[in-house]
């Protein structure tokens, strides 16, 4: 089965995706899902196999259902004066349960080349632990109260090749208030940091960058970083947050205030308030409510135009 689609963000500009699937690859039963994507700063593809579903006994959880996979992939982004490359292989095993869902790796990695203005740097090796999302809305598409929670854990070592010792942890929280039948109150905090003594010898992957309409809006899309040269670089520090109030005009349609403050940094202390704030459009959709919004970057004091589907999944 094949698939076409094209689109526009904010962020990255105009986008195109060429799909392929194929429920019987190697005639052995596996669910192939392969693609090529391509955008102003990323081009990618990848194939990931699904093994039938199973069951997995886990304590206090008892029996859960899971379905594993492995994949491939092969990646190349330009950002900000960042050019990397990386090619990684992976394997998953999610892990389904009452309100919730887990996966649990190994997910070794061969991942990139930072090179900013092409300035190259040795390829260490790293993996993700695990990943953890937890949810209790009231819709899961087009929520008005309850939590969403995501926690990644992500880390690799000398002893595997490694460059140096390192640990990503992340978490985000988004929360719905539903003030009255027609007014919402959305709060949203994540923040990060990567365990080590530096940021060199880490993966681009496993550091942090900030800014674009899913994160900081008003800034440019990965622009809140560290710099170095004429790029901007991951840190291993992130901390970012957000207050929306939304009023419902229509069933469809309605109007949005928000203020959004975050960075990313390689230490604690060069963390900088950032404030981006302004106003919006919402448009209920059946992919969950499309948020057009202009945002003022009080940094750069300039406005710019964002949009995406505002559910934070």
């Amino acid at each position: 089965m094949f698939g076409l689609s094209i689109g526009y963000g904010t962020d990255v500009g105009a986008r195109g995706e060429v799909a392929f699937r194929y429920r019987n690859a190697f005639g052995r039963g596996l669910d192939m899902h392969s693609a090529l994507q391509a955008d102003r700063t990323r081009q990618i593809g990848y194939a990931d196999f699904y093994l039938p579903p199973g069951t997995l006994g886990m304590p206090l959880l008892r029996t859960v259902a899971t379905k594993d996979s492995f994949g491939f992939l092969g990646e190349r982004t330009s950002n900000q004066g960042l050019d990397t490359r990386r090619a990684a292989v992976a394997a998953y095993r999610p892990v389904f349960f009452e309100k919730g869902r887990g996966s649990r790796g190994p997910q070794p990695t061969r991942p990139s080349r930072p090179s900013p203005r092409r300035r190259e740097v040795a390829e260490p090796r790293a993996g993700a632990l695990g990943q953890v999302t937890w949810r209790l809305v009231d819709n899961v598409l087009n929520p008005t109260r309850g939590g969403v929670l995501n926690v990644h854990l992500a880390g690799g070592g000398k002893s595997f090749g490694s460059d140096q010792d390192f640990l990503k942890t992340y978490a985000q929280y988004q929360h719905w208030f539903a003030i009255s039948p027609v007014d919402q109150l959305i709060l949203r905090a994540e923040a990060g940091y990567t365990i080590a003594p530096s940021r060199e010898g880490i993966p681009e992957d496993f550091l942090f960058r900030a800014g674009g309409s899913r994160s900081v809006r008003g800034y440019e899309y990965q622009s809140l970083g560290t710099r170095e040269g004429d790029a901007v670089v991951g840190g291993r520090y992130l901390a970012t947050g957000t207050a929306e109030y939304v009023r419902w005009f229509s069933p469809s349609w309605g109007g949005a205030l928000f203020v959004d403050v975050g960075d990313a940094a390689d230490a604690r202390e060069d963390l900088n308030a950032n404030k981006g704030y302004g106003v919006g459009v919402r448009w209920r959709t059946p992919a969950g409510p499309l948020a057009i919004d202009l945002a003022y970057a009080d940094r750069d004091r300039r406005v710019r135009l964002a949009f995406s589907v505002s559910v934070a999944f």
